[in-house]
């Protein structure tokens, strides 16, 4: 059983700002299989709508980056539980094997440049 975490530290950066608006959020995903394959699939974005088509319900890669996958810029149209989809952009700005990733995103969100989403990978 692999669990994956993300966590937004957007809270933290717009507090430095004095956002009024700031929020934190961390998503915990339990899935059957190891962390290598959970990595993999993660690997390959083009495959992520036939892997959650509720979630994500376009993706195209921009640029594939360095021989790491940092760099990658990839668009996505995504929806959640709530009655409005996002298009937003994510570029990979780090990579840690099967420990995780970090993200840095922009578009629908409407955050700022150096928004971190980092994706953590456990056993």
């Amino acid at each position: 059983m692999a669990t994956l975490e993300t966590l937004d530290r957007s809270t933290e950066q717009q507090a430095e700002r004095g956002a009024a608006n700031s929020y934190h959020f961390v998503t915990r995903w339990r899935v059957q299989g190891c962390v290598e394959e959970v990595a993999e699939i993660l690997n390959d974005v083009s495959a992520l709508p036939r892997w959650w088509p509720s979630v994500y319900l376009d993706v195209h890669l921009l640029e594939e980056g360095d021989h790491d996958g940092v760099g990658r810029v990839v668009d996505l149209w995504t929806k959640g539980w709530l009655p409005y989809t996002l298009r937003w952009r994510f570029t990979t700005a780090a990579r840690r094997g099967t420990e995780g990733l970090s993200l840095k995103a922009e578009g629908d969100f409407r955050l700022p440049r150096d928004r971190d989403v980092d994706i953590h990978a456990g056993r």
